[in-house]
């Protein structure tokens, strides 16, 4: 999806984010896409609906991403600032955070826990935005 405005551009002009699909991190999740500097981008919080990714132009951007993973949904969007180059690629992740009993307990009854997100720079593999949690 573009989520830039003009015409159409080479890639080699913009940064493609996307939704990582679980990973190496205990409690990973699939993350989408919902919104990019303030636009709702998404189209629903169904698998099939998910976006493969997003082009935006190179700069400072503002994500919100929700988490699902197994039966359970992220209660709220987590957002995430970062800066993008021409032609990079960026993988948002997110994980559900290890509960004490109490928020087990209301994660039972709600299907929602607390959970984190961070973004990556695929071709360096580094942490841009977030904390990703230690494994």
């Amino acid at each position: 999806m573009r989520a830039y405005p003009g015409p159409d551009r080479p890639s080699a002009e913009l940064a493609l984010i996307k939704g990582a699909d679980h990973g190496t991190v205990a409690q990973e999740g699939l993350i989408f896409i919902a919104v990019v500097d303030g636009v709702r981008v998404d189209h629903g919080r169904w698998v099939w609906d998910r976006l493969g990714g997003v082009t935006v132009e190179p700069g400072v951007h503002v994500i919100e991403v929700a988490m699902k993973r197994g039966a359970g949904n992220s209660a709220s969007l987590l957002p995430l600032r970062f800066e993008v180059q021409a032609g990079g690629e960026y993988e948002i992740h997110g994980a559900e955070l290890v509960e004490t009993f109490g928020g087990e307990l209301k994660k039972g009854f709600t299907g929602r826990g607390r959970w984190q997100a961070w973004a990556i720079d695929v071709r360096t593999g580094a942490v841009i935005a977030g904390v990703k949690p230690e494994q």
